[in-house]
């Protein structure tokens, strides 16, 4: 399987010649080689995406995953998440119980699809309004020692603008023009006016998910959430998101920063039920809307329906 923008091959098959019939052979084939069920189930969903990503753009008509079958009935899947993804409501209820002057710092954590490394050297500078709200992420800090110290970023393909809904880019460029100074950081550490420390942001990212009552269940039968959220799930499910609400794998691997497609779909397309049949991103998948669109549409939505309901 290849996403390509406006060019998908299953096989040796193009885009228009992928049938149902096509698909659940693609599935048995799979099966041959003795992938797991559950592995079968999580390549369907990714072939899934990329087609529905084709019919939102008018490539196909319909897309050829919708009623295929997978794997044979009473196999076991164990299609348990890696990690833990937070719900729209788990993230409003976190942003709402998170005091007003460091909401921002928790808005940027589970909306931009940063690694916390990204948002603690986030400057006022960075902050992007026009054509659309955007963060330049040209930097990253690192600890060492100890010693937070700015440095580039992880990758050379990580040095990207991220959008990010356009409230939460309003909030940030208030903050920006109160406390920010140019090439001094947005988000400071709470001791002084340096860069933040990775295990300050950690301990209060520990006591923000306390707060909201996000603190992990050793009974949970899903695997992710037997322990508490981390900083890097927000990232996680901000990615996921954003697929389950249709964005194509390309696009949201240029928001990730990824350096190949493989590795955003290895790491971060393992969506929640409740994700992908949530209303808000069932809609926008319908729709098919750009990563930008997407944001926006699905935080204004999600502060609506969820927002003082948690």
């Amino acid at each position: 399987m290849t996403p390509v923008p406006g060019r998908i091959i299953l096989g040796d098959r193009p885009i228009g010649e992928i049938t149902i019939e096509a698909v659940e052979e693609w599935a048995r084939a799979c099966r041959r080689t003795g992938m797991k069920p559950a592995s079968v189930q999580k390549w369907g969903r990714h072939l899934s995406q990329c087609m529905a990503w084709a019919v939102a753009r008018g490539y196909i008509p319909t897309n050829p995953v919708d009623g295929a079958v997978l794997v044979p009935r009473g196999s076991v899947a164990d299609t348990r998440p890696k990690r833990y993804f937070l719900t729209l409501r788990e993230m409003i209820r976190l942003a709402e119980t998170t005091p007003i002057e460091s909401r921002t710092l928790m808005e940027t954590l589970l909306w931009s699809g940063c690694r916390q490394g990204e948002i603690r050297a986030i400057s006022p500078g960075d902050l992007i309004h026009q054509p659309g709200a955007m963060l330049a992420i040209r930097h990253s800090i690192s600890d060492n020692g100890g010693a937070p110290t700015l440095g580039p970023t992880k990758t050379r393909g990580s040095r990207r603008r991220v959008a990010i809904p356009r409230g939460l880019m309003i909030d940030l460029g208030e903050d920006a023009a109160h406390t920010g100074v140019q090439g001094e950081p947005l988000f400071r550490s709470p001791a002084s006016r340096s860069w933040m420390r990775g295990d300050d942001l950690n301990t209060w990212w520990r006591e923000q998910c306390n707060a909201a009552g996000l603190v992990g269940d050793p009974n949970d039968r899903h695997e992710g959430r037997r322990k508490p959220p981390t900083p890097h799930d927000a990232r996680a499910t901000g990615a996921s998101l954003l697929l389950a609400a249709g964005a194509g794998v390309p696009e949201v691997q240029a928001w990730l920063g990824h350096t190949t497609p493989e590795m955003t779909l290895r790491l971060y397309t393992e969506v929640e039920e409740w994700g992908a049949e949530d209303p808000i991103l069932r809609a926008c998948r319908a729709e098919g809307l750009t990563v930008a669109e997407i944001l926006d549409r699905v935080y204004e939505e999600a502060w609506r329906v969820y927002g003082q309901q948690s």
